[in-house]
């Protein structure tokens, strides 16, 4: 107890009335130890945020720090203490980044050493919503009637929907429309 990481020796000399003999001892202190689990973090394309866990393999109570390689990756903490086990919940920001694989780490830092976790994610392609609509019919001087149906919301909420129309071609929602509402599902 209360040595440093290293390395030790010591030669220790018995001696007694029928004689005397020398022994060498040779000892290592390791220093403080965690072990992280899982080794990698992989999120994929849909998973926010998955447990870490820590657990002190060394003996007495690790201080440690936590710090990300990049601003889409957020722990619940930045640092703690070990004495047994912990957990720490890795989460990811998909809003901050553009479609692709991303790559990067969460290293957990203490006195006698590091470890660093790998973390990967996946952005999907985003889609467009697919709508379906069918001719006008029953058309008078002043009406039409429109059917129409969303098939499929794409990779995103729909925050409004409705029909547009106008007297000129293309109708946009700068002309008159109905607002129906939202859609989180087709």
């Amino acid at each position: 107890n209360g040595l440093e990481k290293g390395n030790y020796a010591q030669t220790f000399v018995i001696a007694s009335n029928g004689g005397s003999s020398i022994v060498e001892a040779n000892m290592s202190v390791q220093g403080s130890q965690i072990k992280v689990s899982p080794e990698e973090l992989d999120f994929g394309a849909t998973t926010s945020s998955l447990p870490l866990a820590l657990q002190n393999i060394g003996s007495g109570t690790v201080s440690y720090s936590v710090a990300t390689s990049n601003d889409w990756i957020i722990t619940n903490r930045t640092s703690g203490t070990l004495t047994n086990s912990d957990n720490i919940i890795v989460s990811v920001n998909r809003n901050s980044v553009s479609q692709g694989d991303y790559a990067g780490k969460v290293s957990i830092s203490f006195k006698d050493g590091s470890v660093e976790v790998p973390v990967r994610m996946h952005i999907p392609q985003k889609s467009s919503p697919v709508v379906s609509l069918q001719d006008a019919y029953n058309i008078t001087y002043n009406s039409a009637t429109i059917k129409g149906a969303i098939v499929t919301i794409g990779s995103s909420k729909v925050t409004q929907y409705g029909i547009c129309w106008s007297t000129t071609e293309t109708p946009t929602i700068e002309h008159k429309f109905s607002n129906l509402g939202d859609s989180e599902t087709s």
